[in-house]
């Protein structure tokens, strides 16, 4: 039943991450060169969040699975605002746009450790209230990882760039952006959820 879970929750983060593929084609830019990457991270990502959660419940639950999803989406978004209120900027906002949009690895570098200690707290947390079990820390630091060390190199260099007033849109949209694919997720794993069970 397990296997049967973690391919639901597989197939659910493929279908996330092609709608955001072309979401970010129509409204950003074209990203399709990393696909292939993005692809596998979103379904080990997406198979590790329900294999998680189902070591972590007795019973699913449309409540609990949306608590333990947006758990971690929301965790993105604090982790934006953990940067922000550590680091100072050490760069604009249109020199990284100059650079084709990718910030340079070491920025990344330099927010690197908190992005690792947010992950270790955000994976531990979870298991410490529910089932304090050995095998429920590695699957739920393992899903945290699969999460914060992809879509949360973003998001922990936030508080190390100076961002322009014409592209504060840009932050805007790319944490709604990060907070939508969590919901699109919540919606299309439960969808899986309730065909597989039917």
């Amino acid at each position: 039943m397990t296997g049967n879970k973690a391919a639901l929750g597989a197939l659910a983060g493929v279908i996330t991450c092609l709608l955001f593929l072309i979401y970010h084609q129509l409204t950003i830019s074209n990203i399709w060169f990393s696909a292939v990457f993005m692809l596998i991270i979103s379904a080990l990502a997406g198979a590790l969040l329900i294999v998680s959660y189902e070591r972590l419940t007795d019973t699913y639950s449309l409540k609990s699975w949306a608590a333990y999803t947006i758990y971690f989406t929301m965790g993105l978004t604090f982790l934006a605002i953990l940067s922000v209120l550590i680091f100072n900027p050490v760069i604009t906002s249109e020199v990284i746009l100059n650079l084709g949009g990718a910030p340079p690895p070491e920025l990344i570098q330099g927010a690197f450790p908190l992005t690792v200690v947010w992950m270790i707290i955000a994976g531990v947390l979870p298991p410490l209230v529910k089932s304090r079990s050995l095998e429920g820390v590695g699957l739920t630091l393992g899903t945290s990882a699969a999460l914060y060390l992809t879509l949360g190199l973003n998001l922990s260099i936030l508080g190390k760039v100076e961002i322009s007033p014409q592209h504060t849109y840009l932050v805007e949209k790319f944490i709604i952006m990060n907070i939508g694919l969590g919901l699109v997720f919540l919606i299309i794993s439960a969808l899986l959820y309730r065909i597989s069970d039917s």
